[in-house]
This record gives structure tokens, sequence and C-alpha cells, in this order.
């Protein structure tokens, strides 16, 4: 039960820093995007603006593979996750 929780814990660290990645990465792209136009699309600030959107891309599709995990391992909806970890029996041998 306790690595339950922990877990549970863990994976909702892990989605707020993923959330705070994305913020800033959308924050900088905006950045970027306003210097990109003073400066006429000179690099290296287009570079940047295409770095910064693909990578609040790619936090946004960490994010979503995280929670599926999550509710398949640790069953966060009515149903069981077919690769769930939580059982009600325990087996010795």
């Amino acid at each position: 039960r306790q690595l339950v929780e922990y877990l549970k814990k863990s994976n909702k660290s892990f989605d707020s820093l993923n959330n705070l990645v994305f913020s800033l990465c959308t924050q900088m792209a905006a950045v970027n995007a306003v210097l990109t136009v003073l400066s006429f699309g000179a690099p290296p600030f287009s570079k940047h603006l295409i770095d910064d959107i693909t990578l609040a891309i790619d936090s946004t599709t960490i994010g979503i593979n995280e929670l599926t995990k999550e509710i398949d391992h640790l069953d966060k909806l009515l149903l069981k996750g077919s690769n769930t970890i939580l059982s009600e029996t325990v087996y010795a041998s």
C-alpha cells in the first residue's frame, strides 16, 4: 500500500515538473518569436523558436504517455489496466 502511495506521489511530482517544462517552453517560444520578428528571421532566434515549439510538443507527448502508464499500472480509472501492479492477492512459495 505504501509503495502505491509513493508511486502516485512520484507521478504527481513528475507531472508538475513536466507542466513546468511545458510552460517554460511556451514562454521562451513567445520571446523567441518576438526576437525573430525584430531580427527579420535571423538566426539564432528563428532556430530557438523552432526548438522551443518542438520541446513543448515533446513535453506534451511525454505527459500523455506517463498518464497512460499511470492509468494502466496504478488503476487510475474504474477498470483495471492490463498491466496493473495492484493486487488483492499475494502468492508465496
